[in-house]
């Protein structure tokens, strides 16, 4: 379950970063 976790945070980071980028 916090594998799952991690995941779905970096993918939010990510998906924020992309965001912050365009």
């Amino acid at each position: 379950m916090r594998s799952r976790l991690s995941v779905v945070a970096a993918r939010s980071a990510s998906l924020r970063r992309g965001f912050v980028t365009q």
